[in-house]
């Protein structure tokens, strides 16, 4: 027997098993608290997605209506509208997730799985051209995450049983 073989044979083998858990829940439970956390506190989602506008587009909202922590962070309505619509894809990503795990989809799991990674590429990219210069740093640690889950992915996809 050849290690090939041997590898295969045993990745087939630990993929085939209940996981204790299960990798969709894993993914859906970050993709939620992301989301999550960008619909209650956008200054905190900012912080993790660092790209700032330029005073001329947008006008800050009324620190009336802000949360306290966001109060003179310098969002503008603006930026506050794409980290809402960012959070909103986190939750559905998140929700995906369960959804497929929950219904025993593996095949589909290990897809989104790697379809995800697109995002996290993107945003990486949206950092490192749109952050400051300081945030540049934050994008390797996205495409670094991004290529970690993709190469997970991409293994498992290979050597998952076909009657997942």
């Amino acid at each position: 027997m050849d290690f090939r073989q041997n590898l295969t044979e045993i990745l087939q083998e630990s993929l085939s098993k209940p996981s204790i858990i299960p990798p969709g829940y894993v993914l859906g439970s970050c993709f939620l608290g992301l989301g999550i956390m960008g619909l209650i506190s956008p200054a905190q989602a900012e912080l993790a997605f660092p790209v700032r506008q330029n005073e001329d587009d947008g006008e800050e909202e009324d620190s009336s209506n802000v949360h306290p922590a966001a109060r003179g962070s310098g969002i503008t309505r603006v930026l506050r509208a794409h980290l809402y619509s960012k959070a909103s894809r986190d939750l559905v990503f998140g929700l995906s997730f369960f959804a497929l795990q929950y219904q025993g989809n593996m095949r589909a799991v290990v897809a989104l799985e790697g379809l995800v990674t697109i995002v996290g590429f993107v945003d990486g990219f949206a950092v490192w051209k749109y952050g400051a210069e300081e945030a540049r740093p934050l994008a390797w640690s996205y495409w670094t995450w991004s290529s970690s889950i993709l190469a997970i992915a991409g293994t498992r996809l290979l050597f998952l049983p076909s009657n997942q």
